[in-house]
């Protein structure tokens, strides 16, 4: 998982070729830590997606630009574009299944 520490990193993460899953919260945020945790182990066996984090405590503009109201939020992106946004109680297994699914589409 790559932590992104300003927009200029966001921005360099989210136009990566691919799918790419950036995952925003705070540092108060108890659900946002284990979501980060499970998605570290997801991700040693899904290395070809991007993975990122960006804290809207540390990069505070981070909220306004992304449009993010609720901690933990998820954006996946195809190609730089948005694809998927989930925010608040969500299931990671359906984020899972709709990378599954995105990834049968783009092979």
């Amino acid at each position: 998982m790559e932590l992104l520490h300003s927009l200029e990193e966001f921005q360099e993460f989210r136009n990566r070729k691919g799918i790419s899953l950036l995952q925003v919260s705070n540092d108060r945020c108890l659900p946002c830590i284990a979501i980060k945790e499970k998605l570290e182990v997801w991700h040693k066996s899904n290395s070809d997606i991007n993975i990122g984090y960006i804290s809207i405590d540390e990069v505070r503009e981070a909220q306004s630009v992304l449009e993010v109201y609720a901690a933990p939020s998820i954006i996946i992106y195809i190609d730089g574009a948005p694809s998927l946004y989930k925010s608040g109680y969500f299931s990671l297994e359906e984020v899972y299944d709709y990378i599954d699914k995105l990834r049968m589409i783009i092979e």
